[in-house]
């Protein structure tokens, strides 16, 4: 048997190859009009596709939009206070206007009375929002106690409306990642699982539940601000926002004073927590101890939460506590007398 041509096999294949435009325009022409536009549509969506789904799922998060709260990116070590005299600032209602352009932690700020060397105290009341009835508590007490919202509670924003028109100052309560599992921080928590993209987007999410607010404070978190990498992303993004961060000490262990301060960022940190025990001795107890280091230092900063025994030891204190000789401020009070400390005379508010 003759062995078989390549060459003339190839032949049959190379004609009906070439033969193919001629062969697909007949067919074309017995084809309805609307089907072939049909078919072309489909196909340019299909390469469409195929270009743009790869680079979609290679981009990177987004940079965040500008929430109301937010104000445009400053360079905190130049930021100089740009808020009302001390004396012009009123003890009751909400705070005073400051031009557009100051950072949040300036602009928001709650009206703080002239210390005149009287040692200061800012008590922060934690998890405020979810409660309404205990939160309604809260806002009741003197403007000059700073309450930190919870950002998931419902009808949050209205509630943080209510509080501002009554003259308190405003935190992000960030809910954390605790170092036991069994202690749920709540929807969109900041945890050391997720990637960088999620944590961002939650955090934004976070902070952009209303606005007004002078910066962060961290609910639970034993865990998570003793996480560097983390929190460096999380302090990034408060600076960029012109907020504060305070740190509520659930851990020793904690890096954000650490991170706050080579990144220039204003901050304080929590000494006592008012009710660990909840019953009203052990909460007077801990208003003692506060007054205790406030004498010693200078300031202090204890947080609280919307517990009946709270309110009710801090209702009879607050009563007294000016003339023991103490002025009550809210807390950004606090981080501006530490700002003014680590930068120089030249950074003073203005009065």
């Amino acid at each position: 048997m003759p062995a078989k041509n390549p060459r003339r096999m190839a032949r049959p294949k190379l004609k009906s190859l070439l033969r193919w435009p001629k062969n697909w325009g007949r067919h074309h022409a017995r084809l309805p009009r609307k089907a072939v536009f049909v078919t072309a549509v489909v196909i340019a969506g299909l390469l469409a596709a195929r270009v743009w789904l790869p680079a979609h799922k290679a981009a990177t998060l987004p940079p965040h939009r500008a929430a109301p709260s937010a104000v445009a990116p400053v360079d905190l070590g130049t930021a100089k206070w740009h808020g009302p005299p001390p004396e012009q600032l009123r003890t009751t209602g909400p705070p005073q206007a400051a031009p557009e352009g100051t950072p949040a932690w300036m602009r928001y700020a709650g009206a703080a009375p002239v210390s005149s060397g009287r040692p200061m105290i800012a008590i922060v009341i934690d998890d405020v929002g979810v409660d309404k009835k205990r939160s309604a508590r809260a806002v009741a007490l003197p403007p000059s106690v700073t309450l930190a919202f919870l950002p998931y509670a419902t009808d949050v924003g209205s509630q943080v409306r209510e509080a501002k028109l009554a003259g308190h100052e405003i935190l992000v309560h960030l809910p954390m990642e605790a170092q036991d599992t069994d202690h749920d921080p709540g929807p969109n928590a900041l945890t050391t699982e997720i990637s960088d993209n999620e944590l961002l987007r939650r955090l934004r999410w976070d902070l952009e539940r209303f606005d007004g607010y002078v910066g962060v404070n961290n609910h639970m978190g034993s865990r998570f601000t003793g996480d560097r990498h983390r929190m460096e992303i999380v302090i990034s993004e408060l600076k960029s926002r012109g907020l504060l961060f305070l740190d509520s000490r659930t851990t020793p262990n904690s890096v954000g004073p650490e991170i706050a301060r080579e990144t220039n960022l204003p901050f304080a940190a929590r000494q006592v927590f008012l009710d660990n025990d909840q019953n009203a001795e052990q909460v007077e107890a801990r208003l003692s101890e506060t007054e205790r280091i406030a004498r010693g230092s200078g300031y202090a900063v204890a947080i609280g939460h919307p517990h009946d025994a709270t309110l009710a030891a801090l209702n009879d204190w607050l009563s007294r506590v000016e003339s023991q000789g103490f002025v009550l401020v809210p807390v950004s009070a606090i981080v501006r007398r530490e700002w003014v400390i680590s930068h120089g005379e030249a950074s003073r508010p203005p009065g």
